[in-house]
């Protein structure tokens, strides 16, 4: 099943074109009044679509990371 956040990563995603941007923009983006309550959504989210290939996630220096994705994890988005 598809939810809302992945379909907000891979429209942001669409939009920045080949562009980075932080996971704490998608979740403030979809959820702006209660976005705390939300990251461990989202970050479930990034790693499912890392894990499928569809995302590339990226150290704040933009190298791939190698860490769990937090809010401060940069997304690129493959395509």
């Amino acid at each position: 099943m598809t939810d809302i956040l992945e379909i907000a990563i891979l429209e942001l995603g669409r939009q920045r074109k080949k562009e980075p941007f932080l996971a704490l923009e998608i979740i403030k983006w979809v959820y702006p009044q209660d976005w705390q309550r939300f990251i461990p959504d989202l970050l479930e989210t990034l790693d499912k679509l890392q894990k499928e290939g569809k995302i590339v996630l990226l150290d704040e220096q933009g190298k791939s990371a190698r860490e769990e994705p937090n809010e401060k994890t940069k997304i690129l988005v493959k395509g």
